[in-house]
């Protein structure tokens, strides 16, 4: 079918769509109720509409998720763009146009259409299952919603297995993490627009309970998302005024609040989407071209000390450089002249504060630009530290040569296993025996941090996309030739943003939380790593 046709088939369910609100307008005249209200009309648009954003927001997340765990580690800021403009694609019969993600993407990724296929077949099928839930919930219809809760689980558990979902992406997969984030996003973000129309019914005078709202909305997506015809316009509101009008809602009132709801919802996304798509479009060709790596690192060099407030750079460089500085000095194995390399050096603050207390420094990093900074940083501060330009999978220097190396917030961009096990056997190669590995990394055993960093910090940062498979504490690797010491330091609680004057204040708090039990679920941890002497 030509773009010509699609234009007119369009234009004919708008005409359609049109005629029947216009219908509804001639039968009950909701004018009147509008009359001397423009301040509850324009506030239950906004209620509506802001609401409808944090929809959009938590639906993305849930497919983001679902595309990530099916191996497609999609940057998060071009996620989102991708995802928001190419919203007005639910302008279609059963929402399939939103299967171009999956065309957009096959220049950059194998496998991407049939992968997002998969995707959109899940989002689907859960879109329907939590709606039909509110309906059960709300008409008391406790037998569907019985069936549901418990069928519906293993109904994502058998589609996972039977598209080998597990193979497909992280290693540490769990089937039971991944049906409960997804049903739980779908929960949250469906509950938003039940919310939204119950305030709005409220706004308007009309004394109904949320169960009422939660039959209304969820009973017109669902017949209008079942009739196929796009946005399910001229069925998806008609039957959410019939519900209102069921349980004793006047009609002018009725199709006046439904009229707001389709507007500040459905329109409103294909409207959002369309704004998101013209004014990043330039941005939105780029990321469906690209095909090519581009060296992150390279390009965020100049501008990487804008990415943290220098407060905070500071109490994190201060706590993971005297966490490796007690350790070395406590230890009888470590005396004299001690050896230590920066892996990942960046542009080399802490080589630099590890030379100024005593330590014999180099820095390997695999961005050019990386290491020419962090030589002029050693310069300003008038040492002379050895930097290289080198792949942590291929460090350039000979064996059992340094007493201790460490990785700051470096090795979680490695996402491929191999390519991580090949780092790990060179640093234990390049080890002195009894030397020791110090790796910093993200604490993503906190749910909340967890999905601050994967969802969050991306979208204001540049340090990290997105992509970062993390390294948790509870599942270091195992690497031949050395063994993880037992206690693994947790340290900083306070997020990055945090204010001065607030940090400084919250100082004795965040101590104490290092110091107690809760301090597995800190923002960051360092565990150690040891050489055999005889491996």
């Amino acid at each position: 079918m030509n773009t010509r046709n699609l234009i007119i088939i369009f234009l004919l369910i708008g005409i359609v769509g049109a005629g029947i609100t216009g219908a509804w307008f001639i039968d009950s005249n909701p004018m009147v109720i509008f009359e001397g209200k423009a301040d509850v009309v324009i506030l239950s648009l906004i209620i509506m509409a802001g609401l409808t954003t944090v929809n959009l927001f938590l639906r993305w997340v849930r497919w983001h998720y679902i595309v990530r765990t099916m191996g497609i580690r999609l940057v998060t800021k071009e996620s989102l763009v991708l995802y928001f403009a190419t919203l007005p694609a639910i302008f279609t019969p059963l929402s399939v146009g939103e299967l171009v993600r999956g065309l957009a993407l096959t220049k950059r990724f194998q496998g991407s259409f049939s992968c997002l296929g998969w995707t959109w077949v899940l989002e689907r099928m859960t879109d329907a299952a939590v709606l039909l839930l509110f309906w059960s919930l709300a008409t008391a219809t406790w037998a569907v919603s019985a069936l549901l809760l418990v069928c519906y689980p293993l109904l994502v558990l058998i589609f996972a297995k039977s598209i080998g979902l597990s193979e497909r992406g992280q290693s540490h997969y769990s089937h039971f993490t991944f049906i409960s984030r997804v049903i739980t996003a779908s929960l949250l973000s469906w509950l938003l627009p039940i919310l939204g129309l119950y305030t709005v019914l409220v706004l308007f005078g009309a004394g109904t309970g949320v169960s009422v709202a939660a039959q209304s909305f969820s009973q017109g997506v669902l017949l209008g998302g079942i009739s196929g015809i796009p946005l399910g316009t001229g069925v998806s509101g008609s039957n959410s005024i019939f519900v209102l009008l069921d349980h004793g809602i006047v009609e002018p009132v009725a199709v006046a609040v439904v009229l707001i709801l389709r507007i500040a919802t459905a329109w409103y996304a294909v409207a959002l989407g369309s704004v998101v798509f013209v004014c990043w479009r330039k941005y939105f060709y780029r990321l469906v071209r690209r095909t090519e790596d581009q060296q992150h690192f390279d390009d965020l060099a100049e501008g990487y000390t804008a990415q943290i407030p220098e407060h905070m750079r500071e109490q994190f460089l201060s706590k993971k450089i005297n966490t490796m500085d007690n350790y070395l000095r406590g230890s009888s194995r470590f005396s004299g002249n001690i050896k230590g390399l920066d892996l990942g050096c960046g542009q080399g603050w802490y080589a630099s504060a590890m030379t100024g207390l005593g330590y014999e420094m180099k820095g390997a990093d695999l961005s050019e630009q990386q290491v020419r900074l962090a030589k002029e940083y050693a310069a300003g501060k008038g040492q002379v530290i050895d930097f290289s330009q080198a792949s942590a999978a291929d460090i350039p220097f000979d064996d059992n040569q340094f007493d201790f190396i460490y990785s700051i917030n470096a090795l979680h961009h490695i996402t491929d296993d191999a390519l991580r096990e090949k780092v790990f056997s060179e640093i234990t190669r390049v080890l002195k025996p009894g030397g020791v590995f110090f790796l910093h990394e993200m604490n993503t055993e906190n749910p909340l941090f967890n999905f601050y960093m994967s969802y969050v910090f991306p979208l204001i940062n540049d340090i990290d996309e997105g992509t970062e498979v993390w390294i948790k504490p509870t599942r270091l690797p195992q690497v031949d030739g050395a063994a993880w010491q037992k206690d693994v330091v947790f340290f900083t609680f306070m997020p990055d943003f945090m204010p001065s004057a607030l940090l400084k204040l919250f100082a004795p708090v965040e101590r104490k939380l290092e110091q107690s039990r809760f301090n597995k679920y800190s923002a960051h941890y360092v565990a150690i790593l040891e050489k055999m002497s005889n491996p």
